[in-house]
């Protein structure tokens, strides 16, 4: 007789997968736990091939760079792609830097972009931000819409104690803290969804990387770092110059008028 597998074994007539669910435990085949089903492509080739096919549902992806590096124009492409492919786009601004005929220029219908707002009384803290991403995820889960929340920006937005104490050195960390508590709170819900968490976020120097192997790092604690699934670096790449017409003179001259930059996968 051919000795029993492991979960064919039994116990007083129970093997070892019924009392697994008695327990209260899944195989780890029986769930979708973890598992991406869907990304939203950036259609930006290279990226998309790197990233395994796009910006992930049920993940949160963190966007930093230095000032002016192209973050904002990268979260304005993924509005359009997102659009495009049929996505509920909400946009957290607390830079006030959504303008309607800039989304317009770059091909964004500003009709389908939501964004969020706080009442009268209200301020664009973490906390308020962490209660409407819970309430946004919680009214989409049941449903078969993806949803893409662009948060503009970690870095600019402060905490209720901040705003209530002003610059206080013993406030140093509360941005972390608020983070962490952020995590804790939506970090399941975003996982168990269908939505794209990405957030905008500044670069600042990280002081303990090696003097001759300068270094950035993004703001908003280790928690942030490690609740991020995917952390893409923005950095500026060569200029882009065009022919501009002196009005006073009439003459044409190359002047700067924006930058190619480049997105490295961190």
């Amino acid at each position: 007789m051919a000795r029993p597998k492991q979960n064919q074994k039994t116990n007083g007539g129970t093997n070892t997968i019924d009392l697994a669910m008695a327990a209260g435990l899944t195989l780890m085949t029986d769930t979708s736990t973890s598992y991406v089903s869907d990304w939203l492509p950036t259609m930006i080739p290279s990226l998309d091939y790197i990233l395994g096919s796009g910006i992930a549902y049920g993940r949160v992806t963190e966007c930093f760079g230095l000032n002016q590096a192209g973050k904002s124009v990268l979260a304005v492409h993924l509005m359009k792609m997102a659009i495009s492919f049929d996505t509920v786009v909400v946009v957290i601004d607390v830079e006030g830097t959504t303008d309607i005929s800039n989304l317009t220029q770059q091909g964004v219908d500003p009709s389908k972009v939501y964004i969020v707002q706080p009442e009268h009384d209200e301020a664009l803290t973490i906390e308020f931000v962490t209660e409407r991403v819970k309430i946004i995820v919680d009214t989409f889960k049941d449903s078969d819409v993806p949803v893409m929340i662009i948060w503009d920006s970690v870095a600019s937005t402060a905490t209720e104690q901040q705003l209530k104490e002003g610059y206080n050195p013993n406030t140093m960390g509360t941005v972390a803290r608020a983070i962490s508590n952020m995590v804790v709170q939506i970090g399941q819900m975003i996982s168990q969804s269908k939505t794209a968490f990405f957030l905008i976020n500044q670069a600042r120097d990280d002081l303990k990387a090696p003097a001759n192997f300068p270094a950035i790092k993004s703001t908003g604690g280790r928690a942030l770092e490690h609740w991020a699934s995917v952390r893409l670096e923005v950095v500026k790449a060569s200029q882009i110059k065009g022919k501009v017409t002196n009005q006073a003179t009439g003459k044409e001259s190359e002047e700067y008028i924006g930058h190619i930059f480049r997105v490295k996968t961190k």
